[in-house]
């Protein structure tokens, strides 16, 4: 994935102004607001999706605006809410199936965690009447089935 791919511009241009023009189809993000959108324009489309998988799933944008964290985005103009870049990255993506993704099934629990800027962010966040975080991670991890998830990778465990 290249910048272009996301963002758009021309590609071949060597003058920054010129690559980054909305006139050459240049995207700019304005806020966090904007990010399902702007990553929707290539993940909704059925055909662009597959050149790189034969059956993509094109409906990730909507999952996403009706999930909690879209909702909220919603609520609060994106303001300390997790969007598509606070999972998947926003530069050297990587593909869900790939080990080192941060959205790879043994992983996506201790992403959703967060880092320990990202807990004060969401300090006072509550799902269902419980704290999130790190104190979901630690209520989950001790499962069965994500003991088996987290200890052995079994990757099934979950599903």
């Amino acid at each position: 994935v290249h910048c272009h791919d996301c963002h758009g511009g021309d590609p071949n241009s060597l003058k920054f102004r010129e690559a980054h023009s909305p006139d050459s189809g240049y995207r700019a993000l304005v806020s966090p607001a904007d990010i399902p959108q702007f990553c929707g324009h290539c993940h909704s489309n059925v055909d662009y999706m597959k050149r790189f998988r034969p059956s993509p799933k094109t409906n990730q944008v909507d999952n996403y605006l009706t999930s909690g964290h879209g909702r909220r985005l919603k609520e609060n103009s994106g303001e300390n809410t997790a969007t598509c870049v606070s999972c998947h990255g926003g530069h050297g993506m990587r593909a869900v199936n790939d080990l080192e993704s941060p959205v790879y099934p043994t992983r996506v629990a201790q992403s959703c965690a967060g880092s320990p800027a990202d807990v004060e962010k969401i300090a006072g966040v509550q799902y269902r009447g419980q704290p999130t975080g790190p104190y979901q991670f630690n209520k989950w991890s001790t499962r069965v089935h994500s003991r088996a998830l987290l200890k052995n990778g079994d990757c099934f465990a979950v599903n």
